[in-house]
C-alpha cells in the first residue's frame, strides 16, 4: 500500500491509501478532476523534494477556498481551491509514499507545526 497526503478546504490533513498501478485515477478522485501540479515556489511550505497537485478547473468549477493548501503552496498572487494532493519528487517522476508513517513524519507532522507556527506569529499581530 503507498499513500498520499490529502490537504482539504477544511484544513484537515489525512494520510490517504492509493494504488500505484491505478495512481492517476486515485489523484483524480481525490482531487476531484483532471489533475495540475503546482509550479514550485520560493515560498512554498514544502521542500523542492514534495509537490502538490490540485485540481486544474477548481477555481472555474467554485471549488471552495483551501486555505492550507494555499499556505503550503506560497504563491503570493494565487490561491488554492478544492481538495489538494502531496507526493513525493522522484526522478522525472511523481511518486507516493511508502508507508503511511513515512508520510506522517516528512509531511503531515512538519506542516501542522509550520500552520501551527503561523497561526501563532498572526495571533501576535
Amino acid at each position: 500500500m503507498k499513500y498520499i497526503a490529502l490537504i482539504k478546504p477544511s484544513g484537515e490533513i489525512t494520510a490517504e491509501p492509493v494504488s500505484k498501478s491505478n495512481l492517476l485515477a486515485d489523484i483524480q478522485r481525490f482531487v476531484g478532476g483532471s489533475i495540475q501540479i503546482c509550479p514550485q515556489q520560493s515560498t512554498a511550505m514544502i521542500d523542492k523534494s514534495l509537490v502538490l497537485i490540485v485540481n486544474e478547473e477548481g477555481k472555474l468549477n467554485n471549488l471552495p477556498y483551501n486555505p492550507v493548501a494555499t499556505a503550503v503552496y506560497g504563491h503570493p498572487r494565487d490561491h488554492i481551491t478544492g481538495n489538494a494532493v502531496i507526493m513525493r519528487v522522484v526522478p522525472d517522476d511523481i511518486a507516493p509514499f511508502d508507508s503511511r508513517a513515512r508520510l506522517y513524519e516528512l509531511v503531515i507532522e512538519p506542516l501542522k507545526i509550520k500552520l501551527a507556527q503561523m497561526l501563532e506569529c498572526h495571533g501576535d499581530e
